[in-house]
Formats: structure tokens, C-alpha cells, sequence
């Protein structure tokens, strides 16, 4: 048995609270419990009770509000390549098409293996897309950004899934609606049956995508040669000294065929000389 009685430091077992000095039990059930600054493994609690401490917060929100600093921090953090695929991955789970990425990270992945082969230019127009956010301001809906990144469902009757989405700027999306490959190809044959509608589908396209052929091509035969280019170093000499360039430009000519190689050629050549000229200038 022991006699020995624990100390308890009386003035310790009450704590007055700083904005309504009423005294409370110094426990948790009246203050917030605060990780001590200065005190390695130590805590301390709140000045205000608990009841107090929630009057500050709905005041504070409601000058930050006012203020315009909320809404500036959400666009800030929504720009961001973070915020913004987060919020696309939050309509794509919710989405009435269905849903059949796991978590966040299969559906940002999807990104990762598209810039690997477009960049980040829209895989349709050729354009650079943006992650220009605009924030809902009293109720009234932030006008879209054609350039903005949007997810797109490849078939449009079936969920989303890792080979059934596309990030392509909104102006795409929207253009590009629900068709079908079906209803595509069907509006190709009544295109190709009229020599009018012909040539004015391709000034449409020219008008579209203006200077971008070059880069469609360019894409064409980098999707030939990513495959074999992905785990492949250029500047890596092997133990002979001879470089990639050196030994695999033959094995890269064999196959993708030499009208792909030729393709790939001028336009790396071409990617050089206006680098080049953008340089000097």
C-alpha cells in the first residue's frame, strides 16, 4: 500500500480563458491542445476555450472573405499543376459516365505518359495548353478558357479508364462533344463525296491549326520511335565509346522504315535551325 499522495499543482488545474476570462478545467474538453514552440515533446493549450476559439474563426473567415484573399489562394492553388489535376480527378470520380481509375495517382499518371509524347500541347489543335483557373465570384460562373487543360473520354461510351482518357485543351473538347468513331467516319464520307466541302474543310484546317502541320508530323514519328527511345540515354557512350547516335541510327532506320526516318530527320533538323535562329536573334 502506498501512502505517498501525487502532487497536483492547484493553480494548473484551472485555466482562464483570454476573451471571455471565464475559468475552465485546463483539459481538452475546453481547449485546443497546441504543439508546444519551443519545447521539444511538450504541448500547451489554447488562450481562448474552445467556445471562443470558433467565434475567431467564423469572424476571421468572414473578413477573409470580404477580402478577396480566399478566392485569390484557390485560383493560386488551382493554377498550380497539383490543384489542377486534383480537381479534375474530384469531377472525374464524381462523374455520371463511371469512373475506373483507383485513386489519384493511376489518373495523374495518365498525364505523365501524354507530355512522354505531345508535351504539353493539346493532342488535337497542336496548341500549348494552360491551367488558367477563373473562381465562381456570387454565383456567377467563371468564363471557360479554350486553352485550358480538360479530361476526354477517347470513347464516349465508356468511363473513364487509363485507355480511355486524353487531356486536350477545352476548345477540343467542347468542339469534339460525344461523336463516335462510327458518326466520325460516316462525316468524313459525306466530307469526301462534295469537291466543295473539300476544299472548305481544308482551308478550315488550315485556319485551325495555321503552322502546326509540322508539329502533327513530328508527333506521328516520335509515337513510332518512343517505344524504343524511353529507356535509351543519347549521350551514354557503351564500352566500346560509341554512342547511341552513333550505333542505333541504322537499327532506328530498320525499323520505323526510311520515309519515317527521313520524316524524323528534317525535322530535327528543322527544330535546330529555328533554336538556332531564336538564339542569335
Amino acid at each position: 500500500m502506498n501512502l505517498r499522495v501525487k502532487y497536483v499543482n492547484s493553480a494548473l488545474e484551472y485555466k482562464t480563458c483570454f476573451k471571455c476570462k471565464e475559468s475552465f478545467p485546463r483539459d481538452e474538453n475546453h481547449f485546443y491542445k497546441l504543439k508546444h514552440r519551443t519545447t521539444k515533446g511538450s504541448f500547451k493549450y489554447s488562450s481562448y476555450c474552445i467556445a471562443c476559439e470558433r467565434i475567431r474563426n467564423q469572424e476571421w473567415k468572414k473578413r477573409d472573405s470580404a477580402s478577396g484573399n480566399k478566392k485569390r489562394r484557390q485560383r493560386e492553388y488551382l493554377s498550380t499543376e497539383n490543384g489542377y489535376f486534383r480537381e479534375l480527378w474530384q469531377s472525374c470520380k464524381k462523374s455520371t459516365h463511371g469512373c475506373l481509375f483507383r485513386n489519384y495517382e493511376e489518373f495523374f499518371q495518365c498525364w505523365v505518359e501524354q507530355q512522354k509524347i505531345y508535351g504539353t500541347r493539346c493532342p488535337y489543335l497542336g496548341i500549348e495548353m494552360t491551367r488558367i483557373k477563373g473562381v465562381n465570384i456570387n454565383g456567377k460562373r467563371a468564363k471557360a478558357t479554350n486553352t485550358n487543360i480538360s479530361k476526354d473520354r477517347i470513347l464516349s461510351n465508356l468511363p473513364y479508364g487509363k485507355d480511355n482518357l486524353m487531356f486536350v485543351s477545352w476548345k477540343a473538347n467542347n468542339e469534339k462533344g460525344n461523336i463516335t468513331p462510327y458518326i466520325a467516319r460516316k462525316y468524313l464520307q459525306f466530307v469526301g463525296q462534295s469537291s466543295l466541302l473539300k476544299k472548305l474543310s481544308k482551308i478550315d484546317k488550315d485556319n485551325l491549326i495555321g503552322d502546326k502541320e509540322e508539329w502533327f508530323e513530328w508527333i506521328e514519328t516520335k509515337k513510332k520511335i518512343t517505344s524504343m527511345l524511353d529507356q535509351i540515354n543519347p549521350t551514354d557512350e557503351d564500352v566500346d565509346g560509341k554512342s547511341f547516335l552513333s550505333k542505333e541510327l541504322t537499327k532506328l532506320r530498320e525499323n520505323i522504315g526510311p520515309d519515317a526516318m527521313r520524316q524524323f530527320l528534317e525535322v530535327a533538323f528543322e527544330s535546330a535551325r529555328r533554336e538556332r535562329i531564336k538564339n542569335e536573334t
